[in-house]
């Protein structure tokens, strides 16, 4: 299947067009095929700024939780589900 593609244009200092030419020659890659793999890689691999902020909350959250699960007064991992219950809307499943 061919696909219609779009040119872009890349400006790099000598030093970085040199090191560019080094690694793309290295993995017998043409530049703009060296360019575009690195395009695509990010692509795939690019969470967004969303997904790591929502990964490193729901980490917190478990370290919170965990903390309170075990703490003496049980009353206060109560009041944290409560908590949480009225500001989603449903009750926690945590820990």
């Amino acid at each position: 299947m061919d696909k219609q593609c779009r040119q872009i244009s890349v400006y790099l200092d000598d030093e970085t067009h040199a090191a560019f030419m080094a690694v793309a020659k290295k993995q017998a890659r043409s530049l703009s095929g060296h360019v575009k793999t690195l395009i695509e890689r990010e692509i795939s691999s690019s969470r967004g700024l969303e997904d790591e902020i929502l990964i490193a909350q729901k980490k917190i959250l478990i370290g919170v939780d965990a903390l309170l699960k075990f703490h003496h007064d049980k009353t206060v991992f109560a009041i944290v589900q409560k908590t949480r219950s009225a500001r989603f809307g449903r009750p926690s499943d945590e820990a």
